[in-house]
């Protein structure tokens, strides 16, 4: 039986560096579908040329300081991606039987990503550096400059607006202020000159780019001081929490016309990127949004049992299609579309006319359920690190502790022993001063705080603990309830079948959720035009939140070890890396 170990990020971590060795060829190809088919199968597909392997790239660069080095397949993952890049400086998907020559505007924003954090993690890299800077200028060059606003083809938030994020943060790596002012323009077109966002923050479409979009637009508010812009995107971002759950199931699609609604993990790294900024810049009540969906849906719907899908009848593998050894290849990926309970949300199939070039490759796709679709591998781990990266800072000489789990940084090691007992440690590794936050979900005198075994009087400022000055070797200990609670949950599309569920909770960990039997079996798609079935209900594959054992305390569990994180890869501080 494997030992409990204290909540951490590095073993899910390590988990997915096995999957980004086990499913990348010899080649550097990721395989983007795994359909549920008899037996499961991985599928090659067009954003395996640019957007899958720059995800992947990133997330190596990512993981490196808790795995130790490079996962193995970097070097095949770079040659692969940087064959597409052609002398603009952006990355071209290839003419061929499954793709359109072109530089689409996403796999841009993910090639960006990408660059901007090997310039963070490698800043020796030369190479990095020439390809961010020319990935940047190429595409300013295919910009519209109108006034005080930009666009490239049209006014987009997909194809367009996830530039901004990524373009903010190479102007940061690069020093260069050019690149912020374009960002800004990108970000006056979408809100100033369209009508992507309503009056009141709402609006309709892919979830994931408009996540991506706001933390992209709040990044270049907070970075030029303009609290119109940092106002609007945090209403909007508001309206994005309205729609989502508590502890972190976020639509993939708002407002979809049709009874389907699943949470895409990409769309989850989004609002994670986006709640973090407002946590860390504006307003740190949001901490508490980013903890409880990082402990929770992020952490449960990485792939670490994948008996759900089928390994019989045993078939050949086929060029561009991987059939063998599927459950353990999937192991630390992530889920595609998942239920609030469920690591699959429906049955729906491919799109068939609209995503299938050729007519010889249909039988390849059609007519096949994806059970997991790969863009959510590297971006599940991008939503680990961005949480990772945050759960301590350090800044004007005060140590942060933002969430009391398992950390390292070099002020201090971080203990949280939740959901098993109401206890945290912070060892202390340098002089400073040190504030921490339990959670809100506290009142102040159920939160007991000791000094080297003194108890102390807590000084409250916020949502945080107030320390002071402390010194190496102090060691602090925290003490608090665990209290367990029920909540009723519904999801569901306006004006289309909704979805009961009821989530158990013992302090900031949701313990299990159990969905109304009652829940309907069949709902309506309208990208297949008829019913089909959905899983909302006890028999959904994949179930999630198998954390009956985690409702008495334990003091059996053994602590983790975390990685010491250097700070070198930052999407947060905001500030330049020159």
């Amino acid at each position: 039986m494997k030992t409990q170990t204290t909540v951490n990020f590095e073993e899910p971590m390590r988990l997915f560096a096995s999957h980004a060795e086990a499913l990348v060829d010899e080649r550097g190809r990721t395989y983007f579908n795994v359909f549920r088919t008899e037996p499961a199968e991985a599928v090659f597909d067009w954003p395996d040329y640019v957007d899958l392997p720059a995800r992947y790239l990133e997330a190596a660069a990512m993981i490196e300081p808790v795995v130790g080095g490079l996962v193995e397949t970097v070097p095949a993952l770079r040659k692969w991606l940087y064959g597409f890049v052609e002398a603009d400086g952006l990355a071209y998907r290839p003419n061929d039987m499954i793709a359109n020559h072109e530089a689409e505007l996403f796999d841009q924003a993910r090639y960006i990503h990408m660059l901007a954090t090997w310039a963070m993690y490698d800043p020796e890299d030369r190479e990095v550096r020439e390809r961010l800077a020319n990935a940047c200028r190429g595409l300013m060059g295919r910009a519209t400059f109108e006034g005080d606003y930009a666009y490239i083809n049209r006014i987009e938030v997909y194809f367009g607006g996830t530039l901004i994020r990524p373009m903010m943060q190479a102007a940061l790596v690069m020093n260069r202020p050019d690149w912020i002012d374009f960002a800004g323009k990108l970000t006056k077109g979408i809100l100033h000159h369209s009508e992507h966002f309503a009056a009141d923050g709402s609006f309709k479409g892919h979830h994931h780019g408009h996540l991506g979009c706001q933390a992209g637009m709040l990044a270049w508010a907070l970075v030029t001081g303009d609290d119109r812009v940092r106002d609007r995107v945090r209403q909007i971002f508001d309206w994005s929490r309205s729609i989502s759950t508590s502890f972190g199931f976020v639509p993939e699609v708002a407002q979809r016309p049709d009874d389907l609604v699943a949470c895409e993990t990409c769309t989850l790294m989004d609002y994670l990127d986006a709640v973090l900024l407002l946590a860390r810049h504006v307003d740190p009540g949001y901490w508490d949004v980013a903890e409880k969906a990082a402990r929770n849906h992020l952490m449960e719907v990485q792939v670490r049992d994948a008996s759900w899908l089928a390994q019989t009848p045993e078939k050949p593998d086929e060029e561009d299609i991987i059939r063998s050894r599927i459950r353990q290849r999937v192991l630390g990926s992530f889920a595609g579309w998942s239920a609030p309970h469920a690591m699959l949300a429906c049955a729906e199939e491919q799109q068939r006319f609209t995503w299938v070039k050729s007519q010889e490759l249909q039988p390849r796709y059609w007519g096949k359920v994806r059970a997991i679709q790969n863009c959510c591998a590297g971006a599940g781990v991008r939503g680990l690190h961005q949480v990772w990266s945050n759960i301590a800072t350090f800044a004007d000489g005060q140590l942060s502790v933002n969430m009391l789990m398992g950390k390292r940084v070099p002020e201090a090691r971080i203990t949280g022993f939740a959901p098993f007992e109401g206890r945290a440690t912070i060892q202390m590794l340098q002089d400073c001063r040190l504030r921490f936050r339990p959670s809100s979900d506290l009142r102040p005198e159920q939160v007991n705080v000791r000094l080297n075994g003194r108890n102390v009087q807590t000084k409250w400022n916020g949502p945080f603990v107030e320390m002071g000055a402390v010194r190496r070797g102090d060691q602090i200990e925290v003490a608090y309830p665990l209290p367990q609670r029920r909540e009723a949950v519904t999801i569901g599309n306006p004006g289309f079948q909704s979805y009961r569920f009821q989530a158990d909770w013992k302090g900031d960990t949701v313990i299990a959720v159990e969905p109304d039997p009652n829940n309907a079996t069949t709902g309506h798609s309208h990208v297949m035009n008829q019913r089909i079935p959905v899983y909302y209900g006890p028999d959904a594959p994949g179930r999630l939140y198998q954390r009956d054992a985690w409702r008495k305390d334990r003091t059996d569990v053994a602590l983790s070890q975390p990685a010491p994180d250097d700070r070198r890869i930052d999407w947060f501080s905001l500030r330049s890396k020159q």
